[in-house]
């Protein structure tokens, strides 16, 4: 099995102004893609986007955060700021 993470080469770069990274590569836009896609389908899956109910809305909410959280580690390890 190929471990996508092995490789050195870098998928984002830090951004001139304000925090964060820049997708680069094919690799960065597909992660931030999907990132995306993943929040959306989190949101119709609790179904936020019709019907409002608080419990499943706030429950939504900690899984986007958590689905950021392992995205914003992905691209820190992938970027080329902490060479």
């Amino acid at each position: 099995m190929v471990d996508f993470m092995s490789n050195n080469k870098s998928w984002f770069k830090p951004k001139k102004f304000g925090w964060g990274f820049t997708p680069i590569t094919i690799q960065g836009w597909l992660l931030t893609f999907l990132l995306v896609v993943v929040v959306i389908a989190t949101l119709n899956i609790f179904g936020c986007f019709f019907q409002v109910n608080w419990g499943r809305c706030v429950l939504s909410f900690v899984v986007i955060v958590l689905e950021i959280i392992v995205f914003s580690i992905i691209s820190y390890k992938k970027c080329s700021c902490k060479k």
